[in-house]
């Protein structure tokens, strides 16, 4: 985990130089339109959960930002199978670190790009297969890895009032390791072995910074 985050880090104790920080801080919430992709996650539906949480935002200068995020995600997939529908469902706590840059315009609308890498901790996975007004759901916490890693970027509209400031953005998560641990023993099909299942979502978010 070290090496994953030491790049963004480097990268803007570089730029920011022996300027002070300001260190702000805000919360935003919005939601995650999750799927899954890798080779055994094919012609999969996305579906919707919640996203938000709290953030921090260290301005080492005017246009360079480092930005830690704790944030609750709904993940996962669904699929329409013969008129069964099946939802993955899959939660994490997650902690991206990015790197912003806002663009140097003047005004009170500032436009931002960021990226950076996250980690998530699975709190929960469950299967819910739906027909009709019947569901059944199965829990797979013990057969999903504990940890995901991936990357992200996204842009921002950040809106500077007097008191705080508004912001607005949309970010794609990239998933890069498989978050399968044995689904395959679930279904007693072992022959299968690691499937290659990854997250990636698209959020949509709206917060307030102090």
């Amino acid at each position: 985990m070290k090496r994953f985050l030491i790049v963004p880090i480097i990268a803007v104790l570089l730029a920011g130089g022996a300027s002070a920080a300001e260190i702000g801080f805000g919360a935003k919430g919005g939601f995650n339109m999750a799927n899954l992709h890798g080779s055994d996650a094919e012609n999969m539906d996305w579906k919707t959960g919640f996203a938000g949480g709290a953030f921090l935002n260290v301005s080492f200068t005017p246009i360079i930002s480092l930005q830690p995020e704790l944030l609750y995600v709904m993940d996962g997939a669904s699929e329409d199978l013969m008129g069964f529908e099946l939802n993955f469902n899959l939660d994490y706590v997650q902690i991206p670190v990015l790197v912003k840059f806002d663009l140097p315009v003047k005004g009170t609308i500032v436009p931002a790009f960021y990226a950076g890498p996250y980690v998530s901790f699975l709190t929960g996975a469950d299967w819910e297969v739906s027909y009709g007004d019947a569901s059944e759901s199965v829990d797979v916490k013990d057969y999903t890895k504990t940890t995901d890693f991936g990357l992200l970027f996204g842009a921002e509209i950040d809106v500077h009032l007097s008191a705080v400031t508004l912001t607005f953005e949309g970010r794609y998560n990239y998933g890069t390791v498989t978050v399968d641990d044995g689904w395959a023993n679930a279904f007693e099909e072992p022959e299968r072995g690691e499937l290659s299942i990854k997250n990636h979502s698209i959020m949509f978010l709206a917060g307030v910074a102090f």
